[in-house]
């Protein structure tokens, strides 16, 4: 018998087909809901990061306060389209308690000029749904997109150094709160954070550096990444955003932004508060205001940096040189503020924060005089 005879004689046997019956997250949103006051008459999703799902809800009978709107966003640990990616679910808990714990204090709302800026209330936590119910602010977009797109060229250049004396002098009294004033529940839920979701990042940080050290062959880099991972990098005394950048700052009736009009700003997306060097939060805004005009061509990215910085306590000289590496090491996640960019900006962004992490780990003063970020050092 010929073997390819038996093979045409054996037939397959019949496959029956049986279509996965996929949950349905919205309706899962809506059923956490429905026995509490937020319940929510239908909800529509944004964009809420990794692992995160976030949605706006119509509430079926409005707030005390009036409102008729919530956000609602929801967590998870894993997901099955990214197996290889864990986040710890203690952003969660982390994220909930320091809007909790903010919610009477100076930073809450902070008034510059014409500019307020204010921290969304929490409404409710689910805790065995990950699901925190927040404040809408409606009407509007991030400060981000804002200031990325057309409308951002209409800016002068005073309302630019307002807006970031603005995010200067919240984040000013945000930190002095948090070196002094915070409690120890609310300190040890965010060292949780440190030590879970906070530890996340600092792992695919570490392997970022790596890859790219072994291109440029720098032995700074290796440095800077083995102190950033180990948590040896500056101090440890200050809970701090950990994600502070115009991504998540929310601005309310942007169209209206001028010397004349009230313009509102809020500051979102804590989950990954830590425990930290404060002049991460500072290294963060500024990085992303810096790529703006290398990715947009923002004509006033700078003068909110000048504003930014100028409203800030002036930094101590060790503390300047952190700030210059680790906007270095931003520069690295471009593609965090832009979906493309062209070969020629790629290149200058790696190779320029290659050089702010050489300059700030060897404490290279005179190198630093050389570019932009020499403004850091206004006091030293």
């Amino acid at each position: 018998m010929h073997t390819a005879d038996t093979l045409e004689a054996v037939k397959a046997p019949a496959i029956q087909v049986v279509e996965e019956q996929k949950p349905d997250p919205d309706r899962a949103i809506l059923d956490s809901l429905r026995h509490t006051v937020y319940a929510c008459s239908s909800v529509q999703g944004i964009h809420g990061g990794f692992l995160n799902a976030t949605y706006r809800g119509s509430l079926t009978k409005p707030l005390q306060n009036g409102m008729r709107t919530v956000i609602i966003k929801h967590s998870e640990e894993k997901d099955s389209k990214a197996p290889q990616l864990t986040l710890s679910l203690t952003r969660c808990l982390t994220e909930q308690a320091i809007l909790r714990g903010l919610g009477s204090t100076e930073s809450q709302q902070v008034q510059h000029k014409q500019i307020s800026i204010q921290i969304p209330h929490l409404y409710q936590y689910l805790a065995d749904e990950h699901t925190q119910i927040l404040e809408d602010f409606s009407q509007n977009g991030t400060l981000h997109d804002f200031l990325t797109v057309a409308a951002g060229v209409r800016i002068t250049a005073s309302t630019a150094v307002a807006l970031g004396e603005a995010l200067g002098s919240w984040l000013s009294r945000f930190h002095a709160w948090s070196k002094t004033q915070v409690d120890t529940d609310l300190w040890s839920t965010v060292e949780q954070n440190s030590n879970g979701f906070d530890r996340n990042l600092r792992d695919f940080r570490l392997h970022k550096l790596l890859a790219i050290q072994m291109q440029c062959g720098s032995e700074h880099l290796g440095k800077y990444a083995a102190l950033m991972h180990s948590r040896e990098f500056g101090q440890k005394d200050t809970v701090v955003h950990g994600d502070f950048s115009t991504r998540n700052i929310l601005i309310q009736n942007p169209s209206s932004i001028d010397e004349e009009k009230n313009t509102s700003l809020a500051v979102i997306d804590w989950e990954a508060c830590c425990l930290g060097d404060y002049t991460r939060d500072l290294a963060e805004m500024v990085a992303d205001m810096y790529m703006q005009t290398i990715l947009y061509g923002s004509k006033i990215a700078l003068s909110m940096i000048q504003g930014f910085i100028s409203a800030y306590p002036p930094l101590d000289e060790e503390a300047a040189y952190r700030t210059v590496a680790q906007i270095g090491e931003n520069f690295f996640y471009w593609n965090v503020y832009s979906p493309t960019c062209t070969d020629e900006q790629e290149s200058e962004l790696m190779q320029l924060g290659v050089d702010l992490i050489c300059k700030g780990v060897t404490r290279d003063r005179e190198g630093i005089k050389t570019t932009f970020f020499e403004c850091l050092f206004r006091s030293a």
